[in-house]
């Protein structure tokens, strides 16, 4: 299944499920990530290539994203089945999610272990923010997963760092 395939299914089980928004809202997203790119995404993973380096790290952050997304487990869990996919990874144990926190705080944090090292995030239901990070000694395409996230959660990119990791 490639990437064009996945971002379908991914909204028709959105939209099935009636986790879709408006489609004004939808098209603020989309007119979001046409601007927006991960500064030369190919260039980074030619440098992680070039450098043998130990791994590549994409730290997203995502604001006003869809909170009845953020706040449901199956949701969660469909997005990191989902992600895995699409850049290639494999899970190593269970997805591990919990929902917790007190005030400002509160929310959804899940973290699942892949054959090459972690994907984590964090979901904040007041702010409507979401904090993604994925670390992994395979390369991988940081671009994809950001406008995989913006699209699943409906969220604006405010804020991706790619580091290569020496």
């Amino acid at each position: 299944m490639n990437a064009i395939n996945i971002l379908e299914n991914t909204a028709n089980s959105l939209e099935h499920r009636g986790l879709l928004r408006e489609a004004e809202n939808l098209d603020i997203v989309a007119n979001t990530l046409e601007r927006f790119s991960v500064s030369s995404p190919e260039n980074i993973v030619e440098e992680y290539k070039k450098s043998g380096a130990m791994g590549l790290c994409t730290a997203i952050d995502l604001k006003k994203c869809n909170l009845e997304i953020m706040q449901d487990a199956g949701a969660i869990r469909t997005y990191v089945s989902t992600l895995l996919k699409l850049i290639d990874m494999q899970a190593v144990g269970e997805l591990q999610i919990q929902k917790f926190g007190e005030g400002d705080l509160f929310g959804y944090s899940f973290s699942q272990f892949i054959m090459t090292s972690l994907l984590s995030g964090h979901f904040i239901e007041k702010t409507r923010s979401i904090y993604l990070d994925i670390f992994s000694c395979k390369e991988y395409s940081p671009d994809k997963i950001v406008q995989f996230s913006a699209i699943y959660f409906q969220g604006i990119p405010v804020s991706v760092h790619v580091t290569v990791r020496p």
